[in-house]
């Protein structure tokens, strides 16, 4: 059992989010010319990582010279928190039920509760030239909030629209030495993923036998109690109305 005795769920919701999201940026490539010649196309790394990981592993290698070295341009993204969105709060006790193949097993999930995950992505670049053709394969996407349809529950059918927003862009310059420091130059894009997450019950059939199990020893425990008929009779009346919920 999960939290406050409901059963144990987990369908990888916030894991699709953040996957969902480095997906977008996975195939950003950049052209290099000479004299308005194409030299080199290079598809741009990107990782989950964070800013800091990422900047000691370039700073380790000065020179450019290990093979283990970071090849900039290069890309990484991380969660930088998630919050509850008030605004967006529907009723609780209502509910999203959707059948299994048979018809025979009907599954159920509450509304979904609001939350807002925070990313950013993080642009490591060399030179400014390298920043400007990835940023600007970036931001006409974004206006500001970019939208993708994925079914995040197959169990459940359920297929979402993930707005995704660009809150905002910064650009720091971490060069700081004499000419043998390794220059990074760093772009950091912060986003919002609007999204819901979802509290799930038990299959309707099942759930009724575990509640009509669980009413007949709550009964007998009231019955045992001084001025048992009164709260027997309370009981009752109490315990018909939640079982009409499901």
């Amino acid at each position: 059992m999960s939290v406050l005795g409901n059963p144990t769920w987990y369908h990888q919701l916030i894991r699709k989010y953040i996957v969902v999201f480095g997906r977008i940026f996975s195939d950003i490539e950049i052209q290099r010319t000479i004299n308005g010649n194409r030299t080199q196309i290079m598809v741009v790394p990107l990782t989950y990582a964070a800013k800091e990981k990422m900047l000691t592993r370039v700073a380790t290698d000065p020179n450019i010279d290990r093979q283990t070295a970071i090849i900039l341009p290069v890309m990484s993204f991380e969660i930088d928190g998630i919050r509850y969105d008030g605004s967006r709060k529907l009723p609780t006790v209502t509910r999203i039920a959707t059948s299994n193949a048979d018809k025979n097993v009907l599954n159920y999930g509450y509304s979904p509760v609001p939350y807002n995950i925070d990313m950013k992505l993080y642009v490591y670049v060399k030179n400014n030239e390298d920043g400007t053709k990835i940023i600007e394969q970036i931001l006409p996407f974004f206006t500001p909030d970019w939208t993708m349809k994925v079914i995040m529950i197959p169990e459940m059918n359920l297929e979402m629209n993930i707005p995704i927003i660009l809150n905002n862009v910064s650009f720091e310059d971490s060069y700081d030495g004499d000419f043998k420091e390794r220059r990074a130059i760093i772009w950091t894009l912060d986003f919002t993923i609007i999204r819901s997450l979802f509290r799930f019950g038990l299959p309707t059939g099942v759930q009724g036998i575990a509640m009509n199990i669980g009413g007949v020893f709550l009964l007998r425990f009231i019955g045992s109690l001084e001025h048992s008929a009164a709260a027997q009779a309370a009981y009752a009346v109490g315990y018909t109305e939640l079982f009409s919920l499901i």
